[in-house]
């Protein structure tokens, strides 16, 4: 079915003048020049522990009654689902993206989303993996990151090695396939889900062989 393609979607190469090879050099660069003069004496941001408070609207609240939440099973179905509502012939059906492999499913009336949940179960069961009623109270802080692995020795170049070290910050849904005729050494790249609070920046040390190496693991945002 077409909800399980195989199309996948090209990432592009990244600017490598603007690739930062350690946390600290990022950090020295960041100081304002108060801060340089002030030395430690500059009373470091703390982070406020308290909330920022917020109401919904009930406009909203009354929408999304009719909508539904459906999670794909993989990026290659993420990338084909768009075509849902055209290909099922379902053209008041509207659907919007909601971070990892989530989208949310709009319908014209709570009856019509109740109808589609039960009976249209073969309808969208090739297309979705789950389908249920969205919550108010659940958080969707997932995203697709795309990681740039630099520093992995060519004698431990493989899939599996950009797995493992992807996975530390995520679940790998796109590997690096190491092909034999790719002219790149460089770096390798992974596509994460993560719920990782900051952009993924930062250098580990992996030991091959016995040996230590040091790698920096860099998100690209292009």
């Amino acid at each position: 079915p077409i909800g399980h393609g195989q199309n996948k979607q090209p990432y592009g190469y990244p600017h490598l003048h603007s690739f930062q090879t350690n946390n600290q050099d990022a950090q020295k660069c960041t100081k304002s020049y108060a801060e340089v003069v002030a030395g430690d004496k500059m009373p470091k941001e703390t982070t406020n522990p308290t909330p920022i408070r917020m109401s919904s609207f009930e406009e909203t609240r009354e929408f999304m009654k009719r909508a539904q939440v459906g999670e794909v099973e993989n990026f290659q179905a993420l990338m084909n689902v768009r075509a849902f509502p055209e290909v099922e012939e379902c053209p008041t059906v509207v659907m919007r993206y909601l971070g990892g492999l989530k989208m949310l499913v709009e319908f014209e009336s709570e009856a019509a989303k109740s109808k589609f949940l039960v009976d249209g179960r073969q309808i969208w069961k090739p297309w979705f993996k789950s389908m249920y009623n969205w919550n108010p109270k659940e958080n969707f802080n997932v995203r697709i990151a795309s990681i740039m692995i630099f520093g992995v020795p060519q004698h431990a170049w493989c899939e599996e090695a950009f797995s493992v070290i992807a996975s530390k910050w995520g679940t790998v849904i796109i590997p690096e396939e190491c092909a034999t005729d790719n002219p790149n050494m460089a770096f390798g790249r992974v596509g994460i889900l993560t719920s990782h609070p900051n952009l993924i920046n930062q250098s580990i040390t992996i030991s091959v062989d016995e040996s230590p190496f040091s790698i920096t693991v860099l998100e690209d945002l292009l």
